[in-house]
């Protein structure tokens, strides 16, 4: 993202607003980095960037326009890309006036070094990228209690919720594509991006997902057998007003049926203050145990929180509504974080936090990145929200509507 936003201003404002149309005045220091910046979008040399758009504004729509729109809307975006030009372009582009850009030494330089300058830009990006994944974190991992992980047994967490949709029909199997931790009878907490699209477009059929609590592993038949397993069906979705994957990633979930709490089945805590962590907490994981095994079972990782200062560093972003921790996966071809899974600390010193074995859960997981920080949405920020989406208010609609009358009255 970084460097797309570091291509996009070497087009726009070095490419395309100064050499092209020269609505400002540069110095050597700027031009020079603006260089530097349009050679990372490779759109070619700012010379062959600057002829075409002269051109497209001189001979709009006609043959002689690059991106003749007259030819259709593929064409102009990207079909002109992939053809040879017009005969009338490159006619039309040599008479084309373009000394001011040809008397400009770094644009010279850059078309006669192009491929030169974007090989070196490639090798500087990808040690670069090298440096922050391996050496930054290697380093860290070495402090972590546990270096993979423990398998879960049955009553280790039971406010852990599996959520699966239908994905084979004849035979009535479900598959796990998301988690979630249960925060009340008929709530669970999870991540808004399991179910919606950032316009709020459902990712699934809502009638085929269910939250199964008491499950060890990402692959299972619907059972009536409520001993160990507990099946639910979703009623309704709650989501933060201004959610944009990964910010205000919350979601609190409302099922038809209510848990019957046991010892695979309870809720967990959830903090009610915002504070950071510095030192372990607990995320889970799921891992393939067998080759080519098409099932998953649960585990629990210990994740090292980092400071918040550092991630933004390290993720070119701001942090302020996240949680950050390093658990390097790379080598762990078959393990990841579940999205929507709680993490979950311990002594925090919270309120909410009445039993120091079982934890308190402060942030739900968002984004599993490989080699870099994960994403842990806060919520302890948002406590107030997921309190007041955590209770039932039954409203007694002939006096609701006698109030209204009286008032309007």
């Amino acid at each position: 993202f970084f460097l797309f936003v570091v291509a996009e201003v070497g087009i726009t404002a070095g490419a395309h607003r100064l050499w092209s149309h020269k609505t400002y005045k540069a110095k050597l220091p700027l031009e020079i980095l603006l260089m530097v910046m349009n050679s990372i979008a490779f759109q070619n040399s700012a010379i062959d960037w600057v002829r075409n758009h002269r051109l497209h504004h001189k001979y709009s729509d006609t043959d002689a326009d690059p991106h003749n729109a007259s030819r259709g809307f593929f064409y102009s975006h990207v079909g002109w890309l992939l053809v040879r030009k017009h005969p009338d372009v490159k006619k039309l582009g040599k008479k084309l006036d373009m000394s001011d850009i040809y008397n400009n030494p770094v644009l010279r330089f850059q078309k006669k070094s192009f491929f030169g300058i974007i090989t070196v830009l490639c090798t500087c990006i990808v040690l670069s990228y090298e440096n922050v994944t391996n050496v930054q974190l290697r380093s860290r991992r070495n402090r972590l209690r546990t270096n993979f992980g423990d398998e879960v047994q049955l009553g280790e967490w039971p406010h852990h919720v599996l959520i699966f949709r239908l994905f084979d029909k004849a035979n009535l199997l479900y598959r796990a594509f998301c988690a979630g931790s249960i925060i009340r009878e008929d709530r669970v907490l999870t991540s808004t991006n399991c179910f919606f699209t950032n316009r709020k477009n459902p990712r699934h059929k809502f009638h085929q997902v269910r939250f199964v609590a008491g499950i060890l592993k990402t692959l299972g038949k619907e059972s009536d057998n409520e001993e160990i397993e507990q099946w639910r069906s979703l009623k309704h979705v709650y989501t933060q007003k201004f959610y944009r994957f990964p910010a205000f990633n919350l979601a609190v979930v409302k099922l038809t049926k209510p848990w019957v709490f046991n010892a695979y089945v309870n809720k967990i805590p959830y903090a009610s203050i915002e504070q950071d962590f510095d030192g372990v907490c607990t995320a889970t994981a799921v891992k393939a145990t067998r080759s080519w095994s098409a099932v998953k079972y649960l585990y629990t990782e210990e994740v090292e929180m980092m400071q918040r200062e550092e991630c933004e560093k390290l993720l070119c972003r701001s942090c302020r509504l996240f949680m950050c921790t390093i658990f390097d996966n790379r080598n762990q071809y078959a393990y990841s974080e579940t999205e929507g899974g709680g993490l979950v600390c311990y002594e925090t010193g919270d309120p909410a936090e009445v039993d120091e074995n079982q934890g308190v859960l402060v942030a739900v997981t968002s984004i599993v990145n490989i080699g870099l920080p994960n994403l842990h949405m806060r919520v302890g920020a948002f406590n107030k929200w997921v309190t007041d989406l955590s209770c039932d208010v039954y409203v007694n609609k002939f006096i609701m509507v006698l109030c209204i009358l009286i008032l309007c009255y």
